[in-house]
């Protein structure tokens, strides 16, 4: 990647996107300067990153959920509380130059977390419905967690989507959430980190990272998370 000009790749997460499976990652923490968001396609060929630009833009960007509605504009989810939306208005994917977006609704909730922010990329189980893992951050004084909470986006025929967050929390195990030792990370309490889910029928297959050491991959009925 330092090849193609990003010096760092943080929270890689795999997205299809027109036929074709697309990267998306960001460059990291930077206490000096805003890092960068990146879409690259790796199959069925290998492209280059693709810096993506937001006016208005947080200083850290993490992960943004991107998307191929019906109409064919490029959009993404950009954050979850508000629930806030995103869509291309300059650029093209795949020609090797910068992607620049635009919000296009934003809607905050009484029943959505501040939180709770975009863990997967969405999986979508029609043109309509879509699934994906959100990170739930509880704090204790300086320091927080990570848990998974499954969430459902709606899209309406207007392309404005709603939000239903599940009851259920996802964690490896309970063991798992005491760190014994140093820590990989001192500012966490624990950590199981969510990059990829995958719905085929009533089948859920997750993989997720354990504290920042280890990873693993569970298969789960959809109806015994969700709601």
């Amino acid at each position: 990647m330092q090849d193609l000009g990003t010096p760092q790749v943080a929270d890689p997460k795999l997205v299809p996107l027109a036929g074709r499976i697309y990267i998306t990652f960001n460059t990291g923490h930077s206490a000096h300067s805003p890092n960068g968001l990146y879409l690259m396609q790796v199959w069925p060929q290998i492209g280059v990153p693709q810096k993506c630009e937001l006016d208005g833009r947080q200083t850290v960007e993490k992960n943004w959920a991107f998307y191929m509605p019906p109409h064919g504009t490029l959009s993404a989810i950009y954050s979850l509380e508000p629930l806030t939306q995103l869509r291309l208005v300059q650029g093209q994917l795949d020609d090797g130059k910068s992607l620049h977006f635009e919000r296009i609704m934003s809607a905050a909730s009484n029943t959505i977390s501040q939180s709770l922010s975009i863990g997967t990329q969405m999986a979508f189980v029609d043109s309509g419905t879509a699934y994906m893992v959100a990170h739930e951050k509880p704090r204790l004084r300086s320091k927080r967690g990570y848990l998974g909470r499954i969430v459902r986006l709606d899209f309406d025929s207007a392309g404005a989507a709603a939000i239903t967050v599940g009851s259920k929390r996802l964690i490896h195990s309970f063991a798992k959430l005491i760190l014994m030792g140093q820590r990989h990370n001192p500012n966490l309490l624990w950590a199981v980190y969510f990059p990829g889910i995958v719905v085929d029928g009533n089948d859920v297959l997750l993989s997720y990272g354990i504290n920042d050491l280890e990873f693993a991959f569970a298969e789960i009925p959809l109806d015994t998370i969700w709601p």
